[in-house]
C-alpha cells in the first residue's frame, strides 16, 4: 500500500503533470483515503492513536524553529547553487502556481500538506508499520518512501548535485522525524518540525516572489 500509493504520485508528477489543486486531491485520496478504506476493511484502525502520544507541544515547537532557522542559514549558504527563476517557472509551468496563489498554497504546504504526509508516512509507514515488520524495517521503508516520493517534485529545481544532496537530506530527515516519533509513538513531534521546515522553504518562497526581501541576498 504505502510503496503503490508513492509510485503512484510519482506517475501523476511526471506523466500527467497536473495542477498543484488536482495534484492534491490525488495525495489526500492515496495517503488518507487508501488507509481509511483498509481500516473499514480489516477493521484496524490505521489512524487510531496517532495524536494521543506523551509527546507535548513545546519541545517539537522550540525545535521546529531550531530548523526553521538552519534551514534559512542553509539556504544562504547554497544560493549560488539555486536558480529560484527556474523554480518558478517549474511551479507556473508544472502546478500552475504563481504569485497571486503562492500564499493560499504555501499556507496548505505548511499546514495541511504536513499533517498529510506525517500522518501517511509516520503515522503508518512506521508507527502502525513498526508493530508488523520490525522496528529495522519501518525505519528504512518510512524514510526511504519519503525520500523518493519527493524526486519527481525536486527535479530541476538545481544543480544535479544539489537535488541528490536534498533527497540524501530527506531520506535522513525521515529516520529523524521517526526517531522523535518513536519514544512518543504518536505524529505530533515530527508534524511541528515538518511544519516549520516548510515554514522555512516557503518563506524562501515569498523571497523568491518579491514578497519578502531576505537580507544580504
Amino acid at each position: 500500500m504505502i510503496a503503490a500509493s508513492c509510485l503512484i504520485i510519482f506517475y501523476i508528477d511526471k506523466v500527467i503533470m497536473p495542477v498543484y489543486l488536482v495534484k492534491s486531491i490525488f495525495k489526500v485520496l492515496l495517503f488518507l483515503g487508501v488507509p481509511a478504506a483498509y481500516s473499514v476493511v480489516t477493521g484496524r484502525n490505521l489512524f487510531k492513536g496517532l495524536f494521543s502520544g506523551k509527546s507535548g507541544f513545546l519541545k517539537p515547537a522550540a525545535l521546529g524553529v531550531s530548523v526553521y532557522i538552519l534551514m534559512i542559514i542553509t539556504f544562504y549558504l547554497i544560493s549560488g547553487f539555486i536558480d529560484l527563476e527556474n523554480i518558478r517557472q517549474i511551479l507556473s509551468s508544472n502546478l500552475d502556481v504563481e504569485r497571486e496563489n503562492f500564499i493560499l498554497v504555501a499556507l496548505y504546504i505548511s499546514i495541511i500538506n504536513s499533517l498529510i504526509e506525517e500522518i501517511f508516512f509516520r503515522g503508518i509507514a512506521f508507527i502502525k508499520m513498526k508493530g508488523l515488520a520490525g522496528r529495522a524495517v519501518s525505519y528504512i521503508l518510512s524514510a526511504g518512501s519519503f525520500a523518493a516520493y519527493h524526486v519527481a517534485i525536486l527535479e530541476g529545481w538545481a544543480d544535479s548535485l544539489i537535488v541528490i544532496l536534498a533527497i540524501a537530506g530527506l531520506f535522513i530527515a525521515g529516520v529523524f522525524f521517526n526517531f522523535l516519533d518513536e519514544h512518543s509513538n504518536d505524529i505530533k513531534f515530527s508534524y511541528l518540525v515538518h511544519m516549520f521546515a516548510n515554514f522555512a522553504i516557503n518563506t524562501i518562497g515569498l523571497h523568491m516572489y518579491g514578497m519578502i526581501r531576505l537580507p544580504f541576498l
